[in-house]
């Protein structure tokens, strides 16, 4: 598989360790590790969103000094934080930044938004935000995909609706994503990729189907993964971790 992005020294202080890392074209990255395990700063250094450092290419473009357009149309992130504190209406809040303006009508359509166009978003439920917010990152089509916790706020019927969506993106566009998730099986059932992020520092790197063998995940989560759910191990206590 083609290297889609590739990033250098990615690092942030405290809280991701210098780290070089190539995404594949056409591919689902799954990201999974503790809280405070350094996910979302992988997420963001990918993006160079500061105060991350290192250096990202993708499709052998540097990200850092394009013009904002251009920018957009190689990587495109979406935060943790779903807060809209702006009385601004939905419609409005998909077309912001957007640069191809002509993919909005199919997200619409795929995440239902039509009724939520009209109305202001600081007044929508948590979920109907995340999925505006998704709408307009779907909109922008950028190359490199990169979500955090994108499944959080959503009920069952739309993360699954998300899901699907995600990988009908990185099958039939070469598009790529990079996801942080909390749900082991998620990523056992959607991704071709896993990396176990524990510390700062990737621990663990290959496919999600062989992550139970490994044993990486028992002992970096303090709990026992048996490939479909969790169960405490008595002799990890986690209740003081970070």
């Amino acid at each position: 598989m083609m290297a889609l992005a590739r990033g250098r020294s990615l690092r942030t202080e405290r809280r991701l360790q210098p780290t070089d890392l190539e995404i594949g074209s056409g591919s689902l990255t799954a990201l999974v590790g503790p809280n405070g395990s350094g996910k979302t700063s992988l997420l963001h250094a990918l993006a160079g969103v500061p105060p991350a450092a290192g250096s990202v290419e993708v499709g052998g473009t540097p990200i850092h000094g394009q013009p904002p357009v251009l920018r957009q149309r190689l990587v495109g992130l979406l935060t943790a934080d779903r807060h809209v504190a702006w009385p601004i209406a939905g419609r409005d809040l998909l077309a912001f930044g957007t640069a191809q303006q002509g993919n909005c009508e199919p997200v619409v359509a795929a995440l239902a938004l039509e009724p939520l166009l009209d109305g202001r978003v600081d007044r929508l439920s948590s979920g109907e935000r995340a999925r505006l917010l998704l709408g307009r990152l779907l909109a922008s089509d950028p190359q490199l995909l990169l979500l955090d916790e994108p499944l959080a706020n959503l009920d069952p019927y739309w993360q699954l609706v998300v899901m699907d969506m995600l990988r009908e993106r990185v099958a039939s566009r070469q598009r790529s994503v990079v996801l942080a998730v909390h749900d082991l099986t998620t990523a056992v059932r959607y991704a071709d990729r896993l990396l176990l992020i524990s510390e700062g520092a990737i621990v663990w790197d290959g496919r999600p189907t062989d992550l139970q063998a490994s044993g990486e995940a028992d002992r970096v989560f303090g709990a026992e993964w048996s490939g479909a759910d969790w169960r405490l191990n008595p002799t990890a206590d986690r209740r003081s971790s970070p």
